[in-house]
């Protein structure tokens, strides 16, 4: 057995906001010495391409001070047979906001495969991809902190 394509990619969602400042979108609170992998890295290893990068505006939890916003990526997958396996956290239970503050967005990952099938996985599954599917990734916002000025929470 041969295994060509390995990769453990850490994606950072977001940080928590404070109670004198708003929380900072896409990035790793829980680890250090990692980095976002830029797209080019992971178009040059692996089999597929970057189709859209950007952050996941409003993912982030009202309040006097919004959580961070998470990040969108979708990959499309140009090699038949590839094998995902995910793992991540926050899919059912958001980042809950503190002394008030709203929750943010839940992480999801939806597959759109080329015969227009549509579905989202779970924190923890295993599927087999082919060239042409989708993978849209989001990762979760952080939690808000505070009632918003405006009582809208």
């Amino acid at each position: 057995m041969s295994i060509e394509n390995v990769d453990t990619l850490i994606v950072g969602g977001d940080e928590g906001s404070r109670h004198d400042r708003d929380g900072m979108p896409v990035l790793r609170v829980h680890m250090s010495n990692v980095m976002n992998t830029p797209a080019e890295v992971i178009e040059a290893e692996y089999p597929v391409k970057i189709a859209c990068q950007k952050l996941r505006r409003g993912s982030g939890g009202r309040g006097a001070h919004r959580g961070g916003d998470g990040l969108h990526r979708e990959y499309l997958i140009t090699e038949d047979d590839i094998s995902l396996t995910s793992m991540f956290e926050r899919a059912r239970i958001p980042p809950y906001g503190l002394q008030g503050g709203q929750a943010g967005s839940a992480f999801q990952v939806n597959i759109i495969t080329t015969a227009g099938e549509t579905y989202q996985l779970p924190g923890k599954a295993n599927v087999t991809l082919n060239r042409g599917d989708l993978v849209i990734l989001e990762s979760c916002g952080g939690g808000g902190y505070g009632p918003t000025n405006d009582g809208s929470n």
